[in-house]
């Protein structure tokens, strides 16, 4: 990646100071910049100008000015919000919206990938109800006047999903958004929208309303709980046939540790029949509320696990803000440069320059390993024979759409090709610079719509040693044997009482491995098992390394799941 380029504090575009540039495209360029007032009053916020050569191309134009307008008029805390449309009379057209950090789903997943950690169905669920509800906010829109104003998102991918360090969602990009009163159209017979996440009347070109989203964040949600693409193919018209055709495979037939209520909401949303699919994106919202409450993460949980993944990034951010206030432009620049290193991770350095890159060899979800570049499934008679896609040649991240040679389909996508010479993951800010894609950034927090019924209360036993001790009672009457008469061979063996057990499922969002004794019940951030009824004294060994002890009480048949946090279970 190149250095970062710094402007002299006295560039202003409107009523910004200029301190940094973020990262430039091909249409466009992001800068960090700041706004003064009385009383020691600044805020930061991003700058987005179009390149004096891209000035020039009148639909583009169109699409920054129709992004900015659509998402001006938002207030959502899942979509960022615009602050100014401006008009700089030195450097044109510009935008200034809000500022976050964090990282996008893609960055997510590689990092998991990269650090062998498990990717929590829980975060993956929290993450898809969220961009739901924003979702629904766009669909159901209104102007101040009360009157409908629909706008349909046409590119939820995970590209354009954002989770911020402090564990916010944000849905990023309305750059090619269907809205009322769009500057910019769509030519007949073109598709907008990025290959393995349109739905299948987005990729006929027909009309389409915030069922077609629905589709798109059911496949978001299949591939982050799998670790796999739904969609890959070596050709985006290839992509394109495979949405249309292609049999689907439920999630927890891939991946046995997505639990098969999650598993179910993924594929009613991925419904080829839109009439068949969640009547809105409020619909998915509150059947993932019901069905799975007991699994989602809360901001909080969001928040610890992205410190987890990305605590070097969030350190080398805060002594960049910390130094930006300084009149020294040099601190400013070593900063930012401390920053670019922290950010680029040992997966990205270990690639050539403008290479995609490489990914560590596995993705855990759940329990289990699987494919490191999410691939696709080919469905086969059960999901046992299930196999990844062959992967394409030299790819080694999730596929955008630049990795595509142009195809005989018209589809317009919304990726830009990028420099690494020119890109910097300043604060991890997600950029789309072309077809309009405006990225925005903000540090606000959403109420958590759900809240998860409250563990069985359970009662600890103090004192007991672990591991390998088990509680009283808990190992069978040995085998007693009677000597048999001479002249009769009676069998008088004694046989051990059948001790009835119970299916016990634990929760623990973070994962955890879960011991009793020498023996490894299960592991992961859900998991089911079996034992006799009765207490028993179990072992979490969590991803932090510590050793907490657990008192469960084991009843009879099936019991409701019980949901811990790690830092609630006292260690041993």
């Amino acid at each position: 990646m190149g250095d970062i380029q710094f402007a002299a504090v006295s560039e202003r575009v409107g009523r910004y100071d200029v301190l940094a540039q973020l990262t430039k495209g091909g249409m466009a360029e992001l800068s960090l910049a700041s706004t003064q007032g009385p009383g020691g009053f600044r805020k930061f916020v991003v700058i987005k100008r179009i390149l004096p050569e891209a000035a020039g191309d009148e639909n583009f134009v169109k699409m920054f000015l129709d992004e900015a307008r659509v998402t001006g008029a938002f207030s959502h805390p899942s979509i960022c919000q615009v602050f100014e449309l401006g008009n700089d009379p030195s450097t044109g057209l510009f935008v200034a919206m809000e500022f976050i950090a964090g990282q996008d789903l893609n960055q997510v997943v590689a990092a998991c990938a990269h650090q062998q950690a498990v990717l929590p169905v829980g975060y993956s669920a929290s993450v898809v109800l969220e961009c739901a509800q924003a979702l629904h906010y766009a669909h159901t829109f209104k102007l101040p006047n009360g009157e409908e104003s629909p706008v349909i998102h046409r590119d939820v991918a995970q590209k354009n999903i954002m989770v911020t360090y402090d564990g916010q969602v944000k849905l990023l990009d309305f750059g090619i958004a269907k809205a009322k009163g769009a500057l910019a159209r769509t030519r007949a017979g073109t598709v907008k929208g990025t290959a393995g996440y349109m739905s299948p009347e987005q990729v006929r070109g027909e009309q389409i309303d915030g069922r077609s989203d629905v589709f798109a964040l059911g496949v978001v949600l299949w591939e982050m709980v799998t670790g796999r693409r739904l969609f890959s193919a070596d050709t985006e018209l290839a992509e394109l046939k495979m949405i249309l055709s292609e049999p689907i495979v439920p999630p927890h037939e891939v991946e046995p540790s997505v639990p098969e209520e999650l598993s179910n909401v993924a594929m009613k949303a991925l419904e080829r029949d839109v009439n068949q699919r969640y009547r809105s994106a409020r619909d998915m919202a509150r059947a993932l509320t019901s069905q799975c409450g007991h699994l989602l993460f809360d901001t909080e949980e969001r928040a610890d696990f992205m410190k987890q993944r990305f605590a070097a990034k969030i350190e080398a951010a805060q002594r960049l803000f910390d130094s930006a206030g300084a009149k020294d432009q040099r601190s400013v620049t070593a900063a930012a440069e401390a920053f670019r290193k922290s950010s680029s991770t040992d997966h990205e350095r270990d690639t050539d320059e403008g290479a995609a890159p490489a990914r560590p060899k596995a993705v855990r979800v759940g329990s289990s390993v699987s494919d490191p570049r999410m691939k696709a499934v080919k469905p086969a008679v059960s999901a046992a024979k299930l196999k990844p896609a062959r992967p394409r040649p030299s790819v080694k991240k999730l596929p955008k759409a630049e990795d595509f040679a142009p195809t005989e389909a018209s589809v317009v996508s919304t990726a830009a090709p990028r420099s690494s010479s020119q890109m910097w993951p300043m604060l991890a800010v997600v950029v789309a610079l072309a077809a309009g894609g405006l990225v925005y950034l903000a540090m606000r927090s959403e109420p958590r719509p759900v809240t998860p019924e409250p563990a069985q209360p359970i009662a600890e036993l103090p004192g007991t040693e672990l591991p390998g001790t088990e509680l009283p009672g808990v190992e069978p009457t040995p085998n007693v044997v009677a000597e048999p008469t001479p002249d009769k061979k009676v069998d008088l063996t004694v046989k051990p009482p059948v001790r009835e057990k119970g299916e016990v499922t634990l929760v623990i969002p973070s994962g955890a491995t879960i011991w009793k004794g020498k023996t490894k019940l299960a592991e992961g951030s859900m998991m089911s098992f079996s034992l006799p009824v009765g207490t028993h004294l179990l072992t979490v060994l969590g991803d932090d390394g510590v050793r907490r002890k657990l008192s469960l009480q084991v009843p009879p048949g099936k019991s409701k799941a019980q949901r811990f946090r790690l830092d609630d279970i006292p260690p041993e």
